[in-house]
């Protein structure tokens, strides 16, 4: 019995080596793609037609959508390996909010959404790991914006005594109490989200759950039920 355990141990090890090696293959195939259509939308390449100029963009989108899923398979792999690394400096939260926000302008305005960032504190700097602190706080604003078909995603920033508190609050599909329970595990989605996003991997909460876990802080979601929005929300210690 012991044997075979340790058999089926070493199997499971060399899979998850395998899959890792594959996934960083296809994430550097898909970045590559991504730069010839950046080329190409940036002029580089010649003057487009508007029907190249729209396959060019298409392509574009296409090819960052499948990085992030890559990097989440990525980064689920080394979590549960513990080989993701949290390297923590000082962090302003106020400037990476800006920058999320103004990055996701153009896809809530496609969708006819009000995205809004309200901040309480001229200035909130904590120590964190920068970039995974930022993958974080990304993704659920993205995710918002993604399960929200009408109406408003309005992202906060405060602090309350020795906490830092992010929230992004959404009139979206909402969650069901059956969603609740599988939102942050590994590859858990709630039944709606499914059917919107049929490309998602179920990681990005897993990830960010386990990145926020690692800075001590807390992360959790609110809903009154299905087609009622949602409140994401992030604890963190100043």
């Amino acid at each position: 019995m012991d044997q075979q355990r340790e058999e089926l141990a070493l199997a499971n090890r060399e899979q998850e080596s395998l899959m890792h090696f594959i996934t960083h293959q296809i994430k550097g195939f898909l970045t590559k793609s991504k730069g010839i259509f950046s080329l190409a939308l940036e002029g580089d390449l010649g003057p487009l037609s508007p029907d190249m100029k729209r396959y060019a963009e298409e392509g574009l989108r296409s090819g960052n959508q499948g990085v992030s899923m890559v990097q989440d398979l990525l980064n689920a792999s080394n979590l549960k390996k513990g080989t993701m690394a949290i390297n923590k400096t000082d962090c302003n939260l106020i400037s990476m909010l800006n920058d999320i926000v103004n990055e996701n302008k153009t896809a809530a305005a496609d969708k006819g959404l009000l995205l809004e960032l309200n901040i309480s504190d001229p200035a909130i700097n904590i120590q964190a790991d920068t970039l995974q602190l930022r993958n974080v706080f990304k993704n659920l604003i993205e995710n918002s914006i993604h399960y929200t078909p009408t109406g408003s995603v309005k992202v906060s920033l405060k602090t309350e005594g020795n906490k830092v508190i992010f929230d992004v609050v959404d009139t979206g599909i909402g969650l069901s109490e059956a969603d609740k329970k599988k939102l942050f595990t590994e590859g858990g989605r709630g039944d709606d989200s499914i059917k919107i996003n049929v490309n998602s991997t179920g990681h990005g909460l897993f990830i960010a759950k386990k990145i926020v876990d690692a800075h001590g802080g807390k992360i959790y979601a609110e809903s009154a039920g299905r087609d009622k929005g949602s409140r994401f929300v992030v604890e963190l210690n100043k």
